[in-house]
């Protein structure tokens, strides 16, 4: 995450494209989400890696950027119940149900994804159909 006093970095073109082709926000406008969505934190997965674990507390919402990652509906599951492609969002039904996390989601391969908090993102998504 970044530190206090820290200038929250924009978004590059590569992370703007990338979320502006995904179906959460490809009706929101580049300029739109260039000036709201603010990353408070960059998170990088090896193969294997978990992001998040069944039952834990969750304030973030994760954005892949590149990679691909498993969500799996208990520990003991050994075929994902689905994928997180480039441009997907993570972490966003614990925020709205403000609950612990229901399932358990790890890297497939090496992964990049982007953080922000709920605040921004419902900022941003506010005046969007």
């Amino acid at each position: 995450m970044f530190e206090d006093g820290q200038t929250q970095p924009r978004l590059s073109a590569d992370a703007l494209e990338t979320l502006a082709a995904s179906r959460l926000f490809r009706d929101v406008a580049r300029e739109r989400l260039l000036a709201l969505l603010r990353p408070t934190g960059e998170v990088n997965l090896r193969p294997g890696a978990v992001l998040l674990e069944l039952g834990q507390r969750n304030p973030d919402i994760y954005l892949l950027m590149s990679g691909r990652l498993a969500i799996y509906p208990d520990e003991d599951a050994r075929i994902p119940i689905a994928h997180v492609e480039p441009g997907e969002c993570i972490g966003e039904i614990s925020i709205i149900d403000d609950e612990a996390v229901s399932a358990s989601v790890q890297a497939l391969e090496p992964s990049h994804l982007l953080v922000t908090n709920a605040a921004h993102l419902w900022e941003l998504m506010a005046e969007e159909p």
